[in-house]
């Protein structure tokens, strides 16, 4: 009984009955990853698409020319060109929050409003489907990447600065109710363990920019990911991160974190983030001890499977970049953009990796 002790976690359990030998509460997730890349509609964007967001009706993506579309799923090739500013758009999200019933699933078009992060210091927020300007929430540094938590309560950015920017929501706008300064610990997750010697943890002062941010499920935790490659998990309750996760190439530009997703379904708790080059990771959420790392390029659009939890060795000279990836409601599909030319390409990924809980 003393081996399931520390894992039991509810006070209301009070009688177990041992049944015998076992290998895990948390039963494993499937293995199986299937790649398949959907044939991409040119976009008017010259350089390159920067981010996507996909959402159930409404497709969106934007450019480092100041320019946003926005189409319906249902109509990809019908889209609407808006310029937003004469700087870089950074990232796009919508926001499906309804007065009064915020947790509503099935959210009315008239309420939905596209958020729009850009280098000129502010996050602007659009009315849908009219794109009319609806308000402007105003930063000290340029805005990478905001997200609103699944309960709509809060909203977090991040920008080039090494501040974590928590928002409460006031009906249809955000006011500022804290600045986290972003902490760096010397704790190595166990999978890098054969890699990084281990270290006492000790709380360092970051200096990097952070690229992207998100909220877990259950709005407990978010994380957010860092120019120099680190992937930091926080409390909601804690101003120091509870791990700290460094990507695959980890100090070069092409390792760093850009893009940063949790699932938002019951059924499957992972968090996946992208490097700027070719890599992303599927980390097991619930305990963030578990990983696997997916090379898109080295992949050829048939079925592949990848049972390997151990630090891989995928360094890779590819210029594929990857410009975003979002989750679907579900969870069984990651949806990730490329953007080696103009185009939009996703790729959609049935995301179910094996992490084993011995």
């Amino acid at each position: 009984m003393s081996s399931l002790s520390r894992v039991i976690s509810s006070w209301t359990l009070k009688s177990l009955v041992p049944t015998g030998n076992y290998s895990s509460i948390r039963p494993p997730l499937p293995t199986r990853l299937r790649v398949c890349k959907v044939p991409p509609p040119p976009l008017p964007f010259f350089p390159p698409i920067f981010s996507f967001f996909f959402l159930e009706n409404y497709i969106s993506a934007c450019s480092v020319d100041g320019s946003v579309i926005l189409s319906k799923r249902s109509e990809p090739q019908n889209y609407t060109n808006l310029y937003i500013c004469n700087d870089v758009v950074n990232k796009i999200f919508i926001d499906t929050y309804t007065p009064n019933f915020p947790l509503l699933q099935d959210t009315p078009a008239e309420n939905q409003k596209l958020f729009v992060c850009n280098n000129q210091n502010s996050i602007k927020i659009f009315d849908l489907p009219s794109l009319s300007s609806s308000c402007v929430l105003e930063f000290e540094t340029p805005i990478n990447f905001a997200s609103i938590s699944p309960d709509k309560s809060k909203m977090i950015a991040v920008g080039d600065s090494n501040e974590i920017y928590i928002l409460d929501r006031r009906e249809s706008t955000f006011i500022r109710a804290n600045t986290i300064t972003g902490n760096i610990s010397l704790f190595i997750p166990s999978f890098a363990l054969d890699i990084f010697p281990p270290f006492f943890s000790v709380s360092l002062v970051s200096t990097s920019s952070y690229f992207c941010c998100d909220w877990s499920q259950d709005s407990s935790k978010y994380a957010v990911g860092s120019q120099d490659g680190e992937v930091l998990v926080y409390d909601i309750r804690s101003t120091v991160p509870i791990t700290i996760i460094p990507t695959v190439n980890q100090g070069y530009i092409s390792g760093a974190c850009r893009n940063l997703k949790f699932t938002k379904s019951d059924s499957v708790e992972l968090l996946a983030f992208a490097e700027h080059e070719s890599n992303f990771s599927l980390v097991d959420a619930r305990t963030f001890n578990q990983r696997q790392v997916v090379n898109i390029d080295h992949q050829d659009g048939s079925e592949f499977y990848s049972d390997s939890i151990s630090w891989p060795n995928l360094l890779s000279n590819s210029l594929s970049k990857i410009c975003g990836m979002q989750f679907s409601p579900d969870s069984k599909l990651l949806y990730i953009g490329k953007a080696p030319t103009s185009f939009f390409h996703i790729l959609s990924i049935l995301c179910f990796p094996l992490f084993f809980s011995n």
